[in-house]
């Protein structure tokens, strides 16, 4: 079960870190509706939408690294705990990754 929880526990980081490599990498090119970074600030100008990739870039790939070490830490720390309060650590953990994913944007 505790692989169960280091897998689920990884798909956030792993999220950000794929799409910090990706758009640092290989940004959005034109300004659009489908994909990207898409808020008000990014999308007034072209020069402002390759800064917003650039810079959310390093942000979600940093972000994603100390999230997938602290997140493997915290089960490390609780992996000796019954299920149901693991399962809600593991809950209570996913939370902060969605949280530190959605961050950014604000």
């Amino acid at each position: 079960m505790l692989i169960f929880f280091l897998i689920v526990l990884s798909l956030t980081p792993a999220a950000m870190i794929g799409i910090g490599l990706t758009w640092k990498k290989k940004p959005p090119k034109t300004i659009n509706m489908a994909y990207g970074y898409r808020t008000g600030r990014s999308m007034k100008s072209k020069a402002a939408w390759d800064f917003a990739h650039q810079y959310i870039a390093k942000i979600w790939l940093y972000a994603g690294m100390l999230l997938e070490l602290a997140s493997i830490a915290a089960l490390i720390v609780f992996r000796n705990h019954d299920l149901n309060t693991l399962g809600t650590i593991v809950i209570i953990i996913t939370a902060v990754q969605v949280g530190g994913l959605c961050l950014p944007i604000v």
